[in-house]
């Protein structure tokens, strides 16, 4: 809009016209979240225009005037979903409401003031400008690129399209701060049904994390070889025995791999939206583990990993184990007179005899 009528919203309505309920904008991209309510906001002052009938006076309807020409300030002037053919008629009903609230007195003014009252070719005019507008709105907003994206499990759809980062600690991110965008970009693919891309992105932050580890262990970086073998490779490399890594991650490390992350390099291959769900649970169980161990061993190395993370043989004895001394011993005369019990005899049933056959 670059008239007259543009030129004064934008000069004495900025702040209305760019409310912040209106739009809620994704942190980290130019995406913006509509606020969906503001159509019924948008209804709710205009909708009001119709009570205004002949024989009532500027006054009366003043409150209605005043909001309607408000809200369409704020519609004809967002450039967040700015009208297209709704524009002229959305226009013509701003311009007619703001010269009706103009005429708050009769002209000429009289003495005292008397309010106008309105006639009957305005009421006219004004219930046709509304249906107008009112029909435009409805044909242009019914092609608009709108789109809702379907939630995943139980998590938050803002949260993923916003701050997906957030799926791990902060402990594990003081440990790699490299895997805060990977896995940004990861949780936002997995909310936009872009779930390889967002596997491609996770196997990434495992990675580096995963070779981060492995050389905070040995106290040296990975050659570019041994980088280039891959997740799987570098879990074969932390299997070293001076190392002390717990079979647990190094398990769970090659696991990883081979279920999900290998699979996803191969072109052919695309990973489904449910399985992105089972590898995001996967991803965040390793990083977890992972910065759990590091952090262990950098603050209470006296202490192994299972105190933190019991092994299941150790949950599993430690169950098994009953207190016997609880158990009342038998006394003499009920273990004398259990050897004297006499049992049952055991019925042998007898071969029956076939009957020979007849000559």
């Amino acid at each position: 809009m670059t008239d007259k009528f543009s030129s004064s919203l934008t000069a004495s309505g900025e702040m209305i016209a760019n409310p912040r309920w209106f739009v809620i904008p994704i942190r980290g991209s130019q995406m913006q979240r509509i606020n969906t309510s503001y159509f019924y906001r948008l209804a709710t002052k205009l909708i009001p225009l119709r009570h205004v009938t002949q024989g009532k006076t500027v006054l009366d309807v003043w409150g209605e005037l005043y909001g309607a020409q408000q809200e369409l300030w704020v519609f004809l002037s967002n450039q967040v979903m700015p009208p297209h053919t709704s524009e002229g008629p959305g226009r013509q009903l701003y311009e007619l409401i703001q010269k009706l609230a103009a005429g708050l007195f009769v002209d000429p003014p009289t003495e005292p003031p008397t309010f106008h009252e309105i006639e009957l070719s305005e009421v006219n005019e004004l219930s046709e400008a509304l249906q107008k507008f009112e029909i435009s709105l409805q044909s242009d907003f019914a092609v608009r690129d709108t789109f809702i994206c379907s939630p995943k499990a139980a998590y938050s759809t803002t949260i993923l399209a916003e701050s997906g980062e957030t799926l791990i600690s902060q402990a594990a991110h003081a440990l790699v701060g490299s895997m805060k965008k990977d896995l940004h970009d990861a949780a936002r693919c997995m909310a936009f049904e872009l779930p390889t891309a967002a596997a491609f992105h996770f196997f990434r932050a495992v990675e580096a994390m995963v070779v981060a580890y492995g050389e905070f262990l040995r106290q040296k970086p990975f050659t570019q070889s041994e980088k280039k073998k891959g997740l799987g490779g570098i879990a074969n490399l932390l299997k070293e025995k001076s190392l002390g890594v717990d079979v647990r991650i190094t398990n769970a490390v090659e696991q990883l791999a081979l279920l999900h992350r290998n699979p996803t390099m191969h072109p052919e291959w695309h990973i489904s939206t449910t399985e992105i769900l089972v590898t995001v649970g996967m991803v965040v169980s390793v990083i977890e583990t992972v910065a759990l161990d590091w952090n262990r061993r950098t603050e209470t190395p006296q202490k192994s990993l299972s105190e933190f993370l019991p092994e299941d043989s150790r949950l599993e004895s430690s169950a098994g184990e009953l207190d016997l001394s609880a158990v009342p011993k038998p006394t003499p005369l009920e273990s004398e007179g259990a050897k004297h019990e006499k049992k049952p005899k055991k019925r042998v049933a007898k071969p029956r005899k076939e009957p020979s056959p007849k000559a």
